[in-house]
């Protein structure tokens, strides 16, 4: 993707499992707008706008809302969203299968997943 094709990438996935596309955009640097699901909170962070909603119209409202960010510049921005590389990535889980490292490593840092699970109730993210 070029980011000159398009104003930004729209990560309206209800499943999404790693968070790939949004890494793989971030290479690009277009803004996100994502669905509130936690693979794509922890990877994007503060990076992304969010929104929630399966109607058609939560998503349509959505994108009315960031277009009215973005024309302001006032959205969030992705060029300066941190992403593991594969290496990292295995690192991470050698950790936690070996070294009982059990943290959630995100764009704002590390967190223990019990927090990051208590967080995910208070908000509605299941």
């Amino acid at each position: 993707m070029s980011s000159g094709v398009s104003n930004c990438l729209i990560a309206a996935s209800e499943g999404e499992g790693f968070g790939l596309p949004l890494i793989e955009a971030d290479q690009h640097i277009p803004p996100i707008v994502a669905r509130v699901i936690k693979a794509l909170r922890e990877v994007a962070g503060k990076h992304a706008y969010y929104f929630s909603g399966t109607h058609p119209n939560d998503l349509a409202a959505a994108v009315k809302t960031w277009l009215a960010l973005h024309k302001m510049d006032q959205h969030p921005k992705s060029d300066s969203m941190p992403w593991l590389t594969w290496a990292q990535s295995a690192n991470c889980l050698k950790e936690i299968i070996f070294d009982d490292q059990f943290y959630e490593t995100g764009p704002d840092g590390q967190v223990p997943t019990h927090e990051v699970s208590r967080h995910d109730v208070e908000v509605g993210i299941r």
